[in-house]
């Protein structure tokens, strides 16, 4: 289900040095996906050459009932649920591919668990995407 992606710079971007600095000034879960996407369309609002946007999402796998085991997969999920979870994922792919450029996963994901959780990550992280093309065309200001 994950497959290497090239980086999202394209080949003639390689030969720049490019510093982002972004900084979190209040934050209630979801800043590390909120900087990838500010990132990335600061790069793009910049006309800076790029193979596609990077649009990223978070799951966490909260506790249930049940105990670690049986909880629920929440996409996007707030700073509380985030640390009372059992197991966390950020996820950060080229919408127009497909193809993830960032896996990040904490916490203990069965196989089943990280199948639904990728999913559900992507499936966010590419409603994103299509928000971030539509914002860059002026559609969404």
């Amino acid at each position: 289900m994950l497959s290497h992606a090239p980086p999202p710079l394209s080949p003639s971007s390689l030969q720049s040095l490019l510093t982002l600095a972004i900084h979190v000034l209040d934050g209630d879960g979801g800043e590390a996906g909120a900087a990838v996407m500010a990132g990335s369309l600061a790069l793009a609002d910049a006309g800076v050459p790029t193979r596609d946007l990077v649009a990223a999402a978070g799951v966490a796998r909260v506790v249930g009932p049940g105990g670690a085991s049986s909880g629920a997969l929440v996409l996007d999920p707030t700073a509380a649920e985030g640390a009372g979870a059992a197991a966390g994922a950020l996820i950060a792919l080229m919408p127009a591919t497909d193809r993830v450029t960032q896996a990040v996963f904490t916490g203990g994901w069965g196989p089943d668990a990280v199948e639904g959780g990728v999913g559900l990550a992507s499936a966010g992280a590419a409603g994103l995407g299509e928000a971030m093309r539509a914002a860059l065309r002026g559609g969404e200001r």
